[in-house]
């Protein structure tokens, strides 16, 4: 029989091995080193509170040692992979080690104090802290990152892949190990003037550190939020946080419409009530992703907390437009949520309502389309598996969002609505509906069978499921030195500090000399900042294409003809070989020196383009100087060139700037030139996708009218400027003078 103090180093390796067989939790990171944390905590616990020879110190390096020799076969497999990371270590080395000294030191707390039963007191007070805490934290904190004194902490959405031991998890785990200090010296405080000491100490410290919280990115609670992002719009239905460093003014009017736009339509469809005017949503706008983990801990992910008592969402500046409507209906189903965390227990639900009815936010093929063209359709027992509480995240995140979307868009369009929100709430097709879940599954499947796409929309289709999920990847937490310098400087970019960024460009281009990215980033950088690019010598590959465009582009810019020949013809000997149609549409779009003028004054010259300029320039030229015009957005005829896109042949490659030149006359007072635009891609042959994105923006425009004759008022930038706005009458918005 094997010695009592060696089985438990066995049970620890065997613990380790069974490890190496589960995604995520065979690596040496954070998903590893939590349920270790957790784990020592509670045997650190009771180990202590039964402990009845001295000792204490040798007792928690015993301990430790035992669950750390679960540590070694993750840790050797990671390292023969190629998968061990700097953050993993920092998470193993402070996680589990601080957790059992805190756990210990309370089990030896309740041992020395003399509590009858300090075994069970140890683990009802650790009971406590790590779910207590957590769900006190969950319900009041808009935030998804937590810190906790028994598990660790969690940094926010697993699908951010890049999770760094940061410095405010080192800020906590001292914390932690202070309390565990406290527990350790409280027995013997009035024993000696050391326990004393250290005691008054230590709560000094705790009282200091408490008083931080928010600033070392411990706890967000919402008046933090918005004091963070220190801008404030308030509409009918909504109190708008926002980034207002990173918001222009028309960013606000349009996005303050848009919010309550697909909150009508939402609350119309579900058949539920709008919020009152007591009671609006907040919503937190947010300037980029890396201001969102920052804050909230949610990198790439807009979400809803629907289980708190405050309505809210949060959604990141890049991401409104595909998300604001999907976070809106979570917000929305909540009034027929279940009572405990206000949605349903069924993640396919969930996700498949928000997918459902936000069809337009999707990028190449609806949702139907997409399952239609992978033809391999789910059973009614694998769609049982779907629906259950945790069968939706045993797959393809993908998969699983496109399918149930698509079968919550079937039961919505050939059922009543009551029977999806019974549904919902009770985690249950069939409770709910009056068929079998075999009946409901074969009329989807006759459905599907019905739905049309083409090669390129089959092709985007079977690509969509093919990507693969977090759980599948070798090295989920491993980032590349390259993704880390392009995440670099796009945070720098976002922040608008371009010298920031070129610095991180030029480290990216040292470590890979073929990145094009980088490249087309450089480029594109130097040649906005220089008034000459030709004293900008490349040190990594002066042959690059994009840097050779960009240098014929120049030449051609400053009237030299002969040097953007010269150059443009290393650059089409550069590409020989090359399949890249966008290398082969750069040269074409070159082809010819009036084009080729045309297209340089439209990209860089912008603001000093006439009407007359545009109308003699090609369709695909109108196109790209219109995108630019939008996007810099410093003209104020801008409207009067939107009008001419409509008077050429319609080329669908440019649908989506169609529709951002109908958005912005809308919402700049012209709503017969959006209605012009509107019917003039009505009348071409669009993709299904194209027809719902083109639907969608037409109810805005009816939805604009109505609000326009007096039950919504949107905001002029004067106004947003000077902070005037304020709630008026009925919850609308008024401008205080």
């Amino acid at each position: 029989m094997p010695d009592k103090r060696l089985l438990p180093y066995l049970i620890a390796l065997l613990a380790g091995l069974l490890a190496l067989s589960v995604p995520l939790l065979r690596d040496f990171h954070i998903e590893s080193a939590v349920p270790a944390a957790l784990v020592g905590a509670f045997y650190g616990a009771v180990f202590a509170a039964t402990r009845n020879s001295p000792g204490d110190w040798r007792g928690l390096g015993y301990v430790m040692s035992v669950i750390y020799t679960a540590a070694l076969p993750i840790l050797v497999s990671n390292m023969a992979n190629g998968c061990f990371t700097i953050s993993g270590l920092g998470f193993w080395v402070f996680y589990p080690s601080v957790s059992v000294y805190f756990g210990y030191a309370m089990g030896r707390y309740f041992r020395n104090t003399g509590f009858n039963k300090p075994v069970l007191y140890s683990i009802l007070t650790l009971v406590a802290i790590a779910v207590g805490i957590w769900l006190i934290e969950i319900y009041h904190l808009p935030q998804v990152y937590f810190h906790n004194h028994v598990w660790g902490g969690w940094p926010g959405t697993i699908y951010d892949v890049e999770i760094e031991f940061t410095a405010s998890e080192l800020f906590f785990r001292a914390i932690t190990f202070t309390w565990a200090s406290l527990l350790w010296l409280a027995p013997t405080f009035w024993e000696n003037s050391y326990s004393r000491y250290g005691v008054a100490l230590f709560t000094v410290s705790l009282m200091l550190s408490y008083s931080q919280l928010s600033q070392a990115g411990i706890a967000s609670p919402r008046e933090y939020l918005q004091a963070e992002l220190g801008g404030f719009y308030e509409t009918e239905h909504f109190h708008i946080y926002y980034s207002k460093h990173h918001f222009t003014d028309y960013d606000l009017r349009k996005n303050a419409a848009l919010h309550e736009f697909h909150l009508k339509e939402i609350a119309e469809t579900l058949e539920v009530d709008l919020p009152s005017p007591d009671n609006k949503i907040e919503s937190y706008l947010y300037g980029h992703p890396w201001q969102m983990k920052k804050l909230v801990g949610a990198k790439n992910v807009s979400y809803v907390p629907v289980w708190s008592s405050v309505d809210q969402l949060h959604v990141g500046k890049n991401a409104i437009e595909r998300t604001l409507r999907h976070e809106l209906v979570h917000g929305m189903a909540k009034q027929f949520g279940n009572a405990v965390i206000k949605a349903s227990w069924s993640i396919g639900l969930v996700e498949g309502l928000a997918v459902a009815l936000a069809p337009a936010s999707r990028q190449i093929t609806t949702a139907d389309q997409t399952v239609a063209a992978n033809r391999d359709l789910l059973t009614a027992g694998e769609v049982r598996s779907l629906l259950s509480p945790t069968g939706f995240y045993t797959g393809r995140g993908a998969v699983n969002y496109t399918t149930a979307g698509s079968l919550v868009g079937y039961l919505l369009r050939e059922h009543p609505v009551e029977y999806f929100k019974k549904a919902y709430q009770s985690a249950g097709i069939e409770q709910a509906y009056p068929q079998p879940l075999d009946s409901i599954v074969k009329g989807w499947h006759q459905y599907i069978a019905t739905v049309e796409f083409d090669m390129r929309e089959q092709e985007a289709g079977e690509q969509l499921f093919a990507t693969p999920s977090i759980f599948e990847a070798d090295c989920p937490r491993s980032v590349s030195p390259e993704h880390r310098l392009t995440d670099r400087y796009l945070y720098y970019m976002a922040e608008a500090d371009t010298a920031a960024a070129l610095h991180e460009l030029e480290g990216l281009l040292q470590l890979n000399p073929d990145n094009y990215n980088a490249w087309r980033f450089w480029a594109t950088m130097n040649f906005s900042n220089n008034k000459t690019m030709w004293d900008v010598v490349p040190d990594h590959h002066p042959h690059n294409p994009f840097y050779l465009i960009k240098q014929a582009d120049f030449a051609m810019l400053n009237g030299i003809p002969s040097e953007a020949k010269s150059y443009l013809d290393q650059f089409e000997t550069t590409i020989n070989g090359r399949t890249s149609s966008e290398f082969r549409a750069m040269l074409q779009r070159r082809s010819d020196s009036r084009n080729w003028h045309q297209l340089v004054d439209g990209l860089y010259r912008t603001s000093e383009i006439t009407r007359e300029d545009f109308e003699a320039m090609g369709n695909n030229n109108r196109f790209y100087t219109m995108q630019k015009m939008l996007r810099q957005n410093n003209r104020d005829d801008i409207l009067e060139f939107i009008r001419l896109l409509a008077e050429k042949p319609y080329d669908a490659s440019f649908f989506d700037i169609f529709l951002q030149s109908i958005e912005y006359a809308l919402l700049n007072d012209d709503p017969e030139t959006g209605k012009h635009l509107n019917s003039f891609l009505e009348n071409q042959s669009l993709r299904p996708l194209e027809k719902e994105k083109l639907k969608e923006l037409s109810r805005f425009s009816t939805f604009l009218e109505k609000y326009d004759q007096g039950s919504f008022t949107i905001p002029n930038a004067k106004d947003i400027a000077a902070g005037n706005l304020r709630p008026g009458k009925n919850g609308r918005p008024e401008v205080i003078r």
